[in-house]
């Protein structure tokens, strides 16, 4: 599910994903210990945006949640 925040003045796109496998052990969540897809997505919300990006993985009986926030300004003046 994707929708856009308003917090302040600030204007944001949130991503959601859920995954309902076996989810991630929680020492690995907190170690960002992720195999190659979450941290290539992290890498690059951190590269693009810096502290003004979020990704929050969670771990739950029924699978794994992945979370991604990012302000929608910084990210119509991307280039390509």
């Amino acid at each position: 599910a994707g929708r856009r925040e308003t917090e302040g003045e600030e204007v944001f796109i949130s991503r959601t994903v859920f995954n309902t496998g076996a989810g991630i052990d929680e020492s690995v969540i907190n170690a960002r210990n992720f195999g190659v897809g979450l941290s290539n997505v992290e890498r690059r919300l951190d590269s693009y945006y810096g502290d003004a990006a979020e990704m929050k993985i969670e771990s739950r009986a029924e699978g794994t949640c992945a979370a991604i926030r990012f302000p929608i300004e910084r990210a119509l003046n991307l280039k390509a």
